[in-house]
């Protein structure tokens, strides 16, 4: 009988102990999902941020051979301007299509990983065709700026392919950002399987002890130790939510003492907050956690137990994170991500309502010069004073936007007069009156504006600002043919 007992009690111990590093192994693996999540985000923003610079480089492409074209003294200039841009479009079609590197929006060269996808493959495939037509005339005014029938044939072919290779651009911007979703939902379900899986184990680690606390009363000190040196936060409540037990971590988290929290309820220790729910923590405030509850016999008694995760720094690099892929780094303005996004929920309202939209399209005149003369810190700086501005002046419900570069985007919602346009332009145009400033240098510059307004000119997100953009360019070009 004895050794019946012995036995059936050293399998109950291994089962323990097996049962307690499978419980560990799965918080790790939790703990290497989040990480790989982490991971993934920033690789696909990094992925997100240069498809859609692709986009900007291929009107940059043709905006440098039409200044060429135009000013002579552009020529040697633009020809630098103009190897820059070919070279960084060229090198990301590349990094996409066979990895190594990318140079990222602050000119940092980041690794980058290429892509599977057959379709982001078959994207970058034709883009390299219409750029193989175009290369013999690029490389020629490259080598030779002064070349007008090479720059002229380059010119004639940026002009007629430019739209074709937008589109490509957009697309691949989509669809490296639907691939961005898809992976991101992959990782979440096998997060979701772990935890589950740890969750599981942990209930089963509960019932083992429930099964030895009825073969003997000493069992139930093997319990509160195991429950005390648990790696996360453990209470154990009566029936009246009256606490009765709680661990190190618990003591930790809220600042307690052992004889402490036996004066205290499971009211006392949560509240709710419209941020979701709270521990309130002696000596350091409240903080964010996550409850799991389960019911619980110990010698035929009924408990209630607590797992309290402390989910405060994950909430806060969760929040850092959707900011960044968000926002723009240097003025805080929405990104083009949040744009579509934002623009999408707006016309979802608008044609619900009744109502109409407007986008403009904003590119500021002169900016390389400063770039050129000052600095990119400067170039920088001016950025953030426009933005600055253009906050100040706008309205609550307006969205605006860095675009990329020294292009900007406005949604405004309710806009679709054209008096109302027009205040909106003078507006701008006002802002660009005073002078910027930077370490005791005066920069001037102007703007280009384009509009677009829902449901006359587009329906679609895309097609607005498409039809925005290209009125900027169009507005711009004829400024530049009058000067």
């Amino acid at each position: 009988m004895m050794r019946r007992r012995l036995a059936a009690h050293s399998r109950s111990k291994l089962w323990l102990t097996l049962s307690i590093c499978l419980f560990l192994v799965l918080d790790c693996t939790i703990l290497g999902i989040n990480y790989s999540i982490t991971r993934q985000v920033e690789e696909d923003a990094l992925s997100i941020n240069v498809a859609g610079r692709q986009r900007m480089l291929s009107q940059r492409l043709t905006k440098v051979l039409l200044l060429m074209a135009q000013d002579a003294s552009y020529i040697h200039p633009g020809r630098e301007e103009l190897a820059e841009v070919y070279h960084l479009f060229v090198s990301t079609l590349d990094a996409f299509e066979s990895g190594g590197s990318v140079i990222d929006g602050h000119g940092v060269s980041q690794p980058f990983s290429a892509s599977d996808d057959m379709r982001v493959l078959f994207l970058i495939n034709k883009a390299r065709v219409l750029l193989t037509d175009m290369q013999p005339d690029l490389e020629r005014v490259l080598q030779q700026p002064d070349d007008r029938l090479a720059l002229q044939s380059a010119l004639n072919f940026a002009k007629e392919n430019n739209l074709a290779l937008l589109n490509l651009m957009n697309e691949l911007t989509s669809r490296t950002e639907m691939l961005s979703q898809q992976k991101t939902q992959s990782l979440r379900w096998i997060q979701t399987l772990a935890f589950g899986l740890a969750l599981f184990n942990f209930l089963v680690i509960i019932r083992q002890f429930q099964q030895r606390s009825r073969q003997a009363e000493s069992q139930v000190q093997d319990f509160i130790n195991l429950v005390d040196t648990a790696a996360t936060s453990l209470i154990l409540l009566n029936q009246r939510r009256q606490v009765l037990l709680a661990n190190k971590m618990s003591q930790e988290l809220f600042g307690y003492t052992e004889q402490e929290f036996l004066r205290l309820t499971e009211g006392q220790l949560f509240s709710q907050k419209n941020n979701g729910l709270v521990a309130l923590s002696r000596g350091r405030g409240p903080t964010r956690v996550e409850v799991t509850e389960r019911q619980l016999t110990l010698n035929e008694q009924d408990f209630i137990i607590l797992t309290v995760s402390d989910i405060s720094r994950y909430a806060e690099q969760q929040a850092q994170l959707s900011h960044l892929a968000n926002h723009d780094a240097l003025t805080g303005l929405v990104n083009r991500r949040a744009l579509f996004d934002r623009l999408d929920m707006e016309l979802a309202r608008a044609e619900r309502s009744g109502t109409g939209l407007a986008v403009m399209f904003i590119d500021l005149d002169r900016f390389k010069p400063v770039n050129d003369s000052l600095g990119h810190a400067a170039g920088d700086e001016v950025l953030v004073q426009f933005s600055r501005r253009l906050i100040a002046v706008f309205r609550a419900s307006d969205t605006l936007c860095r675009f990329g570069g020294d292009e900007f985007v406005l949604l405004l919602p309710g806009v679709t007069e054209k008096e109302q346009l027009l205040a909106f332009r003078n507006s701008i145009c006002a802002l660009l009156d005073e002078p910027f400033c930077y370490e005791n240098e005066t920069i001037s510059l102007g703007a280009s504006i384009g509009e677009a307004v829902y449901p006359e000119d587009a329906t679609t997100a895309a097609k607005l600002i498409e039809l925005a953009d290209q009125q900027m360019y169009q507005n711009k070009q004829s400024r530049q043919e009058q000067v």
